[in-house]
């Protein structure tokens, strides 16, 4: 694959696609303390492997 930049169209497609700034995804891969501070008024979703 060619460098980003240089495929037709995605420069327009990043730009119309970049997301809200007020929604954040992560992707972590053991047990996190939900009691800690980063976690208030976060809503945590658990999505497992079928």
């Amino acid at each position: 694959m060619g460098e980003l930049p240089a495929i037709s169209g995605v420069a327009e497609l990043w730009r119309l696609t970049t997301g809200d700034d007020r929604i954040t995804v992560a992707v972590i891969d053991g047990l996190i303390d939900e009691a800690h501070p980063a976690f208030t008024r976060v809503r945590l979703t658990q999505i497992l492997d079928a």
